[in-house]
């Protein structure tokens, strides 16, 4: 079988060279062309294993968000989520959380509230009281705003929340209105004394 033509030959040949100018320029030719498909084999190939990898990963993920989920809801938020009815499964979206100091603070108040069970108007008025914001282990001051800071508290927050409404004795330190939040929050938890 006769090698196919290559379409720079004619080019080549235009040159004006000597053949034994044109017979190397040629030759060099044909080894960049076996080169490239050399290389363009190899990278298909790992372009397979790769996708073979992710689909690894991808099954892998799967089945740690199927039981995972179930155990995580009323507890701090994760940092995915999972696709709704109609959604391409594979595509990733970013959480963006918020932790300025990058010491696993990122908690909002709403969050802590998600994460205890409770409404966060029976959070809210129990984290003033309970001084979460001079707690240097359960918050930190994102920003301070005119009206209100902003802070985001860590996930030992939700285990000191749950310490002090289980200290009664913390109840005799609030008063009459944060005492009515702290039996609010201890019935909806099931603490009845």
């Amino acid at each position: 079988m006769a090698e196919p033509k290559r379409l720079t030959q004619a080019g080549i040949a235009k040159l004006g060279l000597s053949p034994e100018v044109e017979q190397a320029l040629t030759k060099i030719q044909a080894e960049l062309g076996d080169a490239y498909r050399d290389a363009f084999v190899q990278m298909v190939g790992a372009l397979r294993e790769q996708a073979a990898a992710i689909q690894r990963i991808q099954a892998t993920l799967s089945i740690l968000v199927d039981n995972l989920v179930p155990q995580m809801r009323g507890q701090a938020p994760s940092a995915f989520t999972i696709v709704a009815d109609g959604e391409e499964p594979d595509l990733a979206r970013a959480l963006v959380v918020a932790d300025p100091i990058a010491a696993g603070f990122t908690l909002t108040q709403q969050d802590l509230a998600d994460a205890l069970g409770l409404p966060a108007s029976t959070v809210s008025p129990l984290v003033r009281a309970f001084g979460f914001q001079e707690k240097e282990d359960c918050a930190v001051l994102v920003r301070a705003g005119k009206r209100n800071d902003i802070v985001n508290y860590h996930s030992k927050a939700v285990q000191t929340f749950r310490m002090m409404l289980n200290d009664l004795t913390t109840r005799k330190k609030l008063n009459k209105a944060d005492q009515s939040a702290f039996d609010r929050a201890r019935r909806k938890l099931g603490m009845n004394d």
